[in-house]
């Protein structure tokens, strides 16, 4: 395969906003077919074969191999994308369809929300996460420093962890939640699903994060599972089983506060009026 020429990018005929580089993609389960177009010049094609026992081993395949076709390209400025999944039924419980089920609750909750995804942990073939830590931080830099590139609303982050005793000090997610602060951008943080009543999780301990907690479907009281004290400081229902007929587990923080944060963009009110609009639970004097 070649590269689009280097001279391309400073050689346009048009000088418009256009792009110049496009990568046209077809890609399905098993398989990738692309284009390159180099100012409307056909440049190359090729096909990629994902491989894998089943599905999970093959999106994670898909990962690494789409992942080296735009390192490979890397003048590449624009992406049109065909995709079809084909699969018998989702098992929504396996922990590789975690960010299908957020953007499912997303959706559910305000279909014409607009989302930009970011991986922060590849996974095994079981749909374990791997090294997650480092990539959090670099996800909460990024966001901070492209919220107006991208006209970003609200940030939404379904992960927490409880192994510590004091909150963990991370500058870079602290001073990217800061930054986020300053440009009236909440940071929505799921607080976990640990069933603990004296703490939240991290990144939801963060001073000027909004961890949010999970609410049973009918409202009434918190899920079970919710971890509270102080750093809950919003809950949301946090289960969406009733709205797709079935009893996969979708519930729990992240679905939470992937609601909370797409309530929040979906309406027009700044962020404390949104928050004093909120349900309360008298009994839990920490929620704000």
């Amino acid at each position: 395969m070649t590269k689009a020429k280097e001279t391309d990018r400073y050689f346009r005929q048009d000088l418009s906003t256009q792009p110049g580089v496009i990568c046209a993609i077809d890609a399905s389960t098993n398989s990738l077919a692309f284009t390159i177009y180099s100012y409307k010049n056909l440049s190359d094609h090729g096909k990629i074969i994902f491989e894998g026992k089943d599905i999970y081993q093959k999106v994670i395949d898909a990962n690494k191999k789409t992942k080296a076709l735009f390192q490979h390209y890397n003048l590449i400025e624009a992406i049109v994308i065909e995709h079809t999944v084909w699969v018998k039924s989702v098992n929504f419980s396996h922990p590789i369809y975690h960010g299908l089920k957020m953007v499912t609750a997303s959706n559910i909750t305000n279909p014409n929300i607009k989302i930009v995804f970011i991986r922060i942990a590849d996974v095994t073939s079981s749909g374990n996460s791997l090294n997650a830590g480092q990539s959090l931080s670099q996800a909460f830099d990024w966001v901070s420093k492209n919220a107006s590139k991208y006209s970003i609303d609200a940030v939404s982050v379904s992960q927490s962890r409880v192994n510590w005793t004091t909150c963990p000090t991370d500058l870079v997610i602290s001073n990217a939640i800061n930054s986020l602060q300053t440009q009236n951008i909440p940071a929505f943080i799921a607080t976990g699903n640990d069933k603990l009543k004296d703490k939240v999780g991290f990144p939801a301990c963060v001073n000027g994060a909004t961890g949010v907690g999970a609410m049973t479907l009918d409202g009434s009281m918190l899920q079970a599972v919710t971890n509270s004290g102080p750093g809950l400081d919003v809950v949301a229902v946090g289960d969406i089983r009733k709205a797709l007929n079935n009893t996969y587990d979708i519930t729990g923080t992240s679905v939470a506060t992937a609601v909370a944060a797409t309530k929040y963009v979906g309406q027009s009110s700044l962020f404390d009026q949104f928050i004093s609009g909120l349900t309360k639970f008298l009994t839990y004097p920490f929620i704000r």
